[in-house]
């Protein structure tokens, strides 16, 4: 009886934990408009820049890629 009761909580206390977090995270994602975007540069390195707009997104290239963009 023992062992049913301690794997009875196990399960219990793993579902909690999983139906905890999981709505947070899931909320969280969608409020955020942000997107993170791959870029890989002429010489082949590859940065992470996050932007919410299309200027942020052309800042964030500009700044890892170390070039100038002007109209």
């Amino acid at each position: 009886m023992k062992k049913l009761v301690r794997k009875s909580m196990f399960v219990l206390s793993f579902l909690g934990l999983f139906t905890f977090g999981v709505p947070k995270q899931a909320k969280a994602d969608s409020i955020s408009p942000c997107t993170t975007y791959h870029v890989t540069c002429a010489d082949g390195t590859v940065h992470n820049v996050i932007a919410c707009d299309y200027e942020e997104l052309l800042e964030g290239v500009m700044v890892a890629c170390n070039i100038s963009i002007q109209k």
